[in-house]
C-alpha cells in the first residue's frame, strides 16, 4: 500500500506500539470524561439558582428596586431623612429595609413583598434614606 492511499496520520500511528496506543486512547478517554463531568456538576450547581431567580423575576417583575438620583427631591421627605439620621441610636425609624438584591435568595421573596407593602411616603423615605447613606460612605 503506497503512502498516498493512506489516511493522513496513519505513519505516525503505525509508528507507536500497541501498548502506548492503547495509553493514549484510555488517557484521551479519561480526560473526555472528566471534561464532561466537570461542565454536569457545574451546570448542575448553576441551574437551580437561575431556574430560581427566573422565576423570582418571573413572579414579581418590579423586584428591582432602583434607587433614582432624585429620591430626595421631597423636601419633606429630605427633612425626615435628616432628622433620622441625626439620632444618635439606630432606630427602626432611621434604619434601611434591606433591597431584595441584599438578602440571601431564600429570604427575597418575604423581602420583596416588604417592598411592595409599603405605603408611598415610606417606600420614597426609605428610598431617600439609602440614597442618602450611599453617598455619605467614604468612597476606598
Amino acid at each position: 500500500m503506497s503512502d498516498h492511499d493512506r489516511p493522513i496520520g496513519q505513519n505516525v500511528i503505525d509508528r507507536i506500539s500497541p501498548r502506548m496506543r492503547k495509553l493514549l486512547v484510555l488517557s484521551i478517554s479519561g480526560l473526555i470524561i472528566t471534561a464532561v463531568a466537570i461542565i454536569g456538576f457545574n451546570q448542575s450547581r448553576m441551574a437551580p439558582a437561575t431556574a430560581a431567580a427566573a422565576s423570582s423575576a418571573m413572579a414579581s417583575p418590579d423586584a428591582t428596586i432602583i434607587v433614582p438620583a432624585d429620591a430626595c427631591a421631597d423636601p419633606d421627605i429630605y427633612q425626615a431623612v435628616q432628622d433620622a439620621l441625626a439620632q444618635a441610636n439606630e432606630t427602626r425609624a432611621n434604619s434601611l429595609l434591606a433591597l431584595p438584591s441584599e438578602v440571601a435568595a431564600k429570604d427575597r421573596p418575604s423581602q420583596e413583598r416588604a417592598w411592595r407593602e409599603l405605603d408611598d411616603y415610606t417606600r420614597a423615605y426609605q428610598l431617600c434614606l439609602r440614597l442618602t447613606q450611599d453617598q455619605s460612605e467614604p468612597n476606598p
